[in-house]
């Protein structure tokens, strides 16, 4: 580790707006093999979620809407624009 890591650490908290598991998140997208085995291990529900998520349509899981994209994602999972 760095002070450059130290600095860049700040800086993606200020980009995730206080959403921690946003930065968990993150981590587990861009962590090796053996750091994300920690990660995974430490937080199962979510990397489940990112999983899912990962796998889905826009991200969006069933009964999700993204109003910038305008689309919504139906319980049946299919995604449909929005008005």
């Amino acid at each position: 580790m760095s002070y450059y890591s130290y600095k860049k650490s700040m800086e993606i908290v200020r980009a995730a707006d206080g959403d921690f598991y946003a930065v968990i998140m993150a981590a587990m997208r861009m962590a090796d093999s053996m750091n994300h085995e920690r990660l995974a291990d430490a937080w199962l529900g979510v990397w489940q979620e990112l999983r899912e998520r990962y796998n889905a349509p826009c991200g969006l899981l069933p009964g999700e809407c993204d109003n910038a994209l305008k689309v919504r994602m139906t319980k049946s999972g299919e995604l449909v624009g929005t008005n």
